[in-house]
């Protein structure tokens, strides 16, 4: 419940103790939140405080709204924060999200020029990880991971289980050692391959996400590319005014 005696404003308060909710997962996405007015007992607070509250929430993607049914926990998007460095199991998991992996293919391939100019790197072997995201049973996200021979050679690979376990936290777990990261966000559109695997049209609006993470070293420890369906991506960006 949010108090006065709090340095937050009432409305960031409330904010915060409906996020826990979703957070923990005793509010599930799907879920149907109480009405302004029951906000309003639970919280004793004001009906423009709440409305504040629903309004940061849905702005950041957390809930929606429908005329006429109410807000409910969000459930039909994924949400990306460039911000954060992590895994998307990670990532999922936390937001509360029903999400499993299909893997397309995992393989030691010979990079081609583009990709050696995009890892920055000469021929030698990379492996390429492949896999498709479903979110709620929709195959949402197609994401392919190049990792370098500093780290594969590490890995035993041929034995890994992609589908069902985070790639961030089997590297870690090999003595990868993640420091930071640079991500492109561009708007593409669906080939054939694509759009089979995604189950939309050839030429639907993808957004695709091209990421560089590198380790205390300086050394490139993944490079790879994501490709959303556009009526599946959110992105959320939080902005900050410079002192």
């Amino acid at each position: 419940m949010a108090t006065k005696k709090e340095d937050k404003p009432l409305y960031q308060q409330v904010k915060t103790s409906i996020l826990a909710l979703i957070e923990e997962n005793e509010l599930r996405p799907g879920d149907l939140l109480p009405t302004e007015a029951e906000l309003e007992s639970i919280y004793q607070v004001s009906r423009t405080t709440i409305r504040t509250a629903i309004s940061e929430l849905q702005t950041e993607g957390y809930v929606t709204k429908h005329q006429g049914r109410g807000t409910f926990v969000a459930n039909n998007s994924y949400e990306d924060c460039q911000a954060v460095l992590q895994s998307f199991t990670k990532d999922a998991q936390k937001r509360g999200i029903t999400m499993r992996a299909v893997v397309i293919s995992v393989e030691l391939i010979i990079p081609d020029e583009e990709l050696q100019n995009n890892m920055e790197m000469d021929s030698e072997p990379v492996l390429r990880i492949q896999r498709v995201r479903y979110i709620d049973e929709v195959p949402t996200i197609l994401t392919t991971s190049y990792l370098p021979s500093h780290v594969h050679e590490r890995m035993d690979w041929k034995s890994t289980d992609f589908s069902s376990c985070s790639l961030y936290e089997i590297m870690e777990s090999h003595g990868v050692d993640f420091e930071s990261g640079e991500e492109i966000v561009e708007v593409c559109s669906a080939g054939v391959y694509e759009a089979a695997l995604l189950n939309v049209p050839v030429g639907y609006p993808l957004s695709r996400n091209q990421r560089k993470v590198s380790d205390k070293q300086g050394r490139l420890v993944e490079y790879g590319c994501s490709l959303t369906r556009g009526d599946r991506y959110r992105l959320y960006i939080k902005l900050i005014k410079r002192p």
